[in-house]
């Protein structure tokens, strides 16, 4: 495994964060992006399903004019927790795995109200960006340290989508398990919301479902029947796979290897 001697990680708590880095140098960076509740665990789990690409876009009126030029296209987003009128699917990693034989080989186009903007928000000119939850974390760290190696980039951002502009602990747990993750190979975390990921991290490891529940996003759900999806959400590490932005699109990126070595 690469060294990562001294990269500054840093955590941006909220999306809304990014209009504040007009200088940050992006071609310098490899950038993570978490909606842990649900949208980027969501993600994996249409790749693990076999999707070929997932989409996110900003509003849902994107991807119903992209089906209504080719009917191929499967939809899957939500508002307030709960599935879009006329999609295929909510904002579940529960309901996507479900559906692994619709999926298999398709284009899913993700509309939520948080995760599918901060990705959306991501600067092309990035190193590398990924999407990452608790159940790809560390197959996402080793995919990151590749990436850095490969292009030269010096440092690393995680970026939560948080919530309606407003930090979301259950980000911050994925955040600071990811930042542990990138710490334990030499990495250093920079500036204050590092080192509370890191703390909300240590408080809550080995009970992420916990954590998850007490969440305002996790009571979200919870509040509209979808509880069940907290515990796929929770699964840590379930996939050896990081699943990377190539264009506006995501898809799989084997880290198995890395991971063996």
């Amino acid at each position: 495994m690469t060294r990562l001697e001294a990269t500054p990680v840093e955590v941006l708590p909220a999306r809304e964060a990014l209009e504040q880095l007009a200088d940050f140098p992006w071609p310098r960076a490899v950038v993570a992006v978490v909606d842990q509740i649900r949208a980027t665990s969501t993600i994996v789990a249409a790749l693990a399903a076999g999707a070929r690409e997932v989409w996110p876009v900003e509003e849902p009126s994107e991807a119903i004019g992209w089906r209504e030029a080719d009917p191929s296209w499967l939809l899957a987003g939500e508002r307030g927790a709960v599935r879009l009128p006329g999609f295929d699917f909510g904002n579940s990693p529960r309901e996507i795995e479900a559906a692994a034989s619709r999926l298999r080989g398709g284009r899913l186009a993700l509309a939520t109200t948080n995760g599918s903007r901060a990705l959306a928000a991501v600067p092309a000119s990035a190193a590398a960006v990924y999407a990452f939850a608790l159940m790809n974390v560390s197959a996402t760290a080793h995919a990151m340290a590749r990436a850095a190696q490969q292009s030269g980039a010096e440092r690393m951002l995680i970026v939560c989508a948080g919530t309606e502009g407003s930090l979301a602990v259950d980000d911050l747990l994925a955040a600071g398990t990811l930042a542990d993750r990138l710490v334990g190979w030499g990495a250093q975390p920079s500036g204050d919301a590092a080192l509370v990921a890191l703390a909300v991290h240590r408080l809550w490891r080995g009970r992420e479902l916990e954590c998850l529940r007490a969440s305002r996003a996790g009571r979200n759900v919870m509040a509209v029947g979808l509880g069940e999806d907290l515990a796929a959400c929770a699964c840590v590490d379930r996939w050896p796979f990081a699943a990377r932005r190539h264009g506006r699109a995501i898809v799989l990126e084997d880290c198995s290897n890395d991971r063996k070595g």
